[in-house]
């Protein structure tokens, strides 16, 4: 048998699967945002609203893409992002509108609260791998 690799366009096959792969991560990447704004505790949306997004590095071979929360200071001058992403000692509790907001047990899974980041990440980012396969599947004849 014989393969005649100069038919086949393994260049633009590989460029397609480096972009879906960088699309699909950066689009996990906002699910994590947006997860992550949803658990978030919130009494003024600053905190909510102190989520972001960004593409920190990029090459032909690769992405890496950041999602961020915070700094959001308190009158005192403490990081109450820390602050409630952590669980620092001081006042915590959930106000009405997180009480409001809340689709879940507090603290835990989709539930508004402690880890509000960490959460989804671990939520949206166990996915990553299926999702990436998943779109290369799309792309790929």
């Amino acid at each position: 048998m014989k393969l005649d690799l100069s038919r086949l366009n393994l260049d633009a096959a590989a460029r397609t699967i480096i972009n879906a792969a960088r699309a699909e991560t950066v689009a996990v990447a906002r699910d994590v945002e947006q997860g992550s704004r949803e658990r978030a505790p919130e009494l003024t949306s600053d905190l909510v609203n102190s989520h972001k997004t960004q593409i920190v590095a990029s090459s032909a071979s690769g992405i890496t893409v950041a999602v961020s929360v915070g700094p959001v200071y308190s009158d005192s001058g403490d990081d109450y992002s820390l602050r409630m992403h952590e669980g620092l000692p001081g006042v915590y509790n959930l106000g009405p509108v997180s009480r409001q907001k809340n689709t879940g047990i507090p603290h835990h899974g989709t539930g508004v609260g402690l880890k509000f980041l960490e959460r989804a990440l671990l939520d949206s980012g166990t996915a990553l791998a299926r999702r990436i396969a998943a779109a290369i599947r799309r792309n790929v004849p």
